[in-house]
């Protein structure tokens, strides 16, 4: 069953796109561009990722996307992004605006200063930034998919210079009651990269549990923190790389506080260390985030870690995964990923060993 629900704040915020696609009618074929991707997966799992402590496998479509993207003039730029994925498809209703993952405007307000209004990707560091279908491994770290996941409605500033950038936005969830301001820049000092992220999230004694399926799309929600109502929460998150011609190092930690309605604060922390390697093409890095290889091999070794527990509450997980990835060169791209996984603390699955396997073909045009 699918509901269509759109509040009047959020019909207002994307009136500028609205706007941007109802003139694509009258485009020229130049300021028209259509894109698109598929990634299908394969995967198997021991019982760590099952709360019935079985083992899993089985294929799955991990995402489907299709974007459009209508320069409306020289200052104005629309894009509607329409995607179908394995997240969608475990949820019991579908909402009209859960398959619009982007629907927003850009306005250039001067050379240095630019205006996002709409529903997009909301403000985060380098990992989070960068699209799924440009990523070394077939997922986020545990820090990125648990602090900083989602889309929203909201508006955002930004500014791209060669050595500096930053964003600064404002977000309004009607579903959760909940907002949030979020901030990120950068620098960069050849050959490292500098970042962080601060997100302010009025929380508005709502019920808050943090929850990560550990690296594995397909797998149940076994890392949890303590669940309560809570006021507001402060998360910080650095980040540095360091990008060499065929290699990629990138470090980041990341603390979220979270005020208790009544009660004590709560601490939560993440963080990970990656680094890849590629035989053949170069690493570029632009506006904060990594673009996509272009042909040959690569390789990846990750450590990511979270810690969810607190006051004796909640669980603590690590992961070590390692990857190759093949770039075909004309839009094709295979990944394998294995996941060696360990966790304490309070857990669901009696059995607390197990593994990750997944496989992916990836195709984009």
């Amino acid at each position: 069953m699918i509901k269509h629900v759109f509040s009047f704040k959020k019909t207002i915020l994307l009136w500028p796109f609205i706007w941007g696609v109802s003139a694509v009618t009258h485009a020229q074929p130049q300021a028209l561009t259509i894109k698109g991707s598929l990634m299908v997966d394969a995967y198997q799992t021991g019982p760590f990722y099952d709360n019935k402590d079985q083992n899993l496998s089985g294929y799955t479509l991990r995402s489907s996307k299709l974007a459009m993207d209508y320069q409306v003039s020289s200052n104005i730029k629309s894009k509607l992004q329409v995607e179908y994925d394995s997240d969608i498809h475990d949820q019991d209703t579908i909402k009209f605006d859960d398959v619009i993952s982007d629907a927003y405007a850009d306005i250039k307000l001067t050379s240095k200063l630019n205006v996002r209004l709409g529903k997009m990707k909301q403000v985060a560091g380098f990992e989070r930034n960068t699209s799924s279908k440009n990523l070394s491994t077939t997922e986020r770290s545990m820090l990125s998919r648990t602090f900083f996941n989602g889309r929203e409605v909201g508006i955002k500033l930004f500014s791209h210079k060669k050595h500096l950038g930053w964003s600064l936005g404002y977000f309004d969830n009607d579903d959760d009651n909940q907002q949030s301001m979020q901030g990120f820049s950068y620098i960069q000092l050849n050959p490292f990269y500098l970042g962080l992220t601060i997100h302010q999230n009025t929380l508005n004694d709502q019920l808050f549990q943090l929850k990560s399926s550990g690296e594995m799309n397909t797998a149940d929600n076994i890392i949890r923190s303590p669940r309560f109502y809570a006021q507001d929460s402060l998360t910080t998150q650095l980040d540095s790389l360091f990008q060499n011609n065929h290699w990629r190092l990138h470090a980041s930690y990341a603390n979220m506080a979270v005020q208790q309605t009544q009660g004590s604060k709560f601490q939560f922390q993440g963080g990970f260390i990656q680094l890849s390697h590629s035989t053949s093409s170069i690493y570029k890095f632009n506006k904060g985030k990594q673009k996509q290889l272009k042909h040959g091999w690569e390789y990846v070794v990750r450590f990511s870690a979270l810690d969810l527990l607190d006051n004796g509450n909640g669980s603590q997980a690590s992961i070590v995964t390692t990857g190759i990835n093949y770039y075909q060169g004309n839009g094709f791209k295979y990944m394998a990923n294995v996941l060696l996984p360990e966790i304490k603390g309070q857990v669901s699955s009696l059995k607390q060993d197990g593994y990750g396997l997944t496989a992916r073909v990836q195709y984009q045009f």
